[in-house]
């Protein structure tokens, strides 16, 4: 893992890319599952598991010392203050879930940003289909 450089100044430990950037750490762990650095490929897709090593990059990143205290936990400062694609951390309580959601794991884009190779693209901890202008889900 990575470390971005701290401020000399302040006491507090420097937070590690994951913790930065959390959408962006996914989707390169997903793109290296893939083999690719593009996520290009004219293969079957993702693994079937569908974690890529994301679960082991978080929990090392955030089980050093003093990083997991810098994230805002949503339910003392409030969404309003977190600008989104923020990792937070937060409190509650899962009971009766009636209707399960689903979603779609992956997917596969072609379009001009993919010069008609296709990419495919995750939706892990998003909220839906999102990709680069331009570019279309393509069909199963």
């Amino acid at each position: 893992v990575t470390l971005v450089t701290r401020d000399p100044c302040t006491m507090t430990p420097p937070l590690p890319p994951c913790v930065l950037d959390p959408l962006g750490a996914v989707n390169a762990l997903f793109d290296a599952a893939l083999g690719t650095a593009a996520g290009t490929t004219g293969g079957n897709g993702p693994d079937a598991d569908g974690d890529w090593g994301v679960r082991a990059a978080f929990h090392a990143a955030l089980g050093q010392p003093g990083v997991l205290q810098q994230i805002p936990e949503i339910n003392a400062v409030g969404i309003d203050a977190v600008k989104p694609n923020t990792l937070v951390r937060f409190r509650c309580m899962v009971q009766d879930t009636y209707n399960p959601e689903y979603y779609v794991g992956a997917y596969r884009t072609a379009g001009a940003n993919t010069a008609g190779a296709g990419r495919w693209r995750t939706t892990k901890f998003t909220e839906g289909l999102t990709g680069p202008e331009g570019d279309e889900i393509m069909g199963g």
